[in-house]
């Protein structure tokens, strides 16, 4: 068990994004629920979004306690693993940034259009070469969900400029 700059970083980045979390929940577990309420509420899904993140964060927090490598100061794995922890930072990032254009295309291009691009802009970064396969995987994806959501569970989902 050494304590490398890395895990120093897991251990920093679980305890504040366990901080943001504790946030997240405070303020999901304060939305005002509407007389045409379901069973979970308003605030449900975001309340069980930051009780996940909290989760994760607690779990990167205790990993950092365990992570093996070289001995400190000893140079070896070092550099390996700030380029790991380099690569996986910028994937985040990444997923972050995509999370982010997702949110911001749904009201235009509907849910379907944009689960679809979601999952093909995911499939990309993680290096997936593009087939037929992966489009029309991508493509069912947000078919499939929408119909899930839509007609099975009678939860309405943006259509956007094609469905409205």
């Amino acid at each position: 068990m050494s304590d490398t700059a890395g895990s120093r970083k897991d251990r920093l980045l679980g305890i504040l994004v366990a901080l943001f979390s504790l946030a997240y929940i405070g303020y999901a577990a304060s939305i005002e629920d509407s007389m045409l309420a379901d069973s979970v509420g308003a605030g449900g899904v975001p309340l069980a979004i930051g009780i996940a993140l909290l989760i994760a964060a607690a779990a990167l927090a205790v990993k950092s306690f365990w992570v093996k490598g070289a001995a400190p100061g000893s140079g070896e794995g070092e550099e390996t693993e700030q380029a790991e922890h380099s690569s996986g930072h910028v994937v985040a990032a990444c997923l972050v940034a995509l999370l982010i254009i997702y949110v911001a295309l749904l009201p235009v291009a509907g849910y379907i259009v944009s689960v679809s691009l979601l999952v093909f802009a995911i499939a990309a970064l993680a290096k997936t070469p593009v087939t037929p396969r992966l489009i029309v995987s991508a493509a069912l994806s947000g078919i499939l969900l929408w119909v899930l959501f839509e007609l099975a569970l009678g939860i309405h989902m943006p259509g956007g400029i094609f469905l409205s």
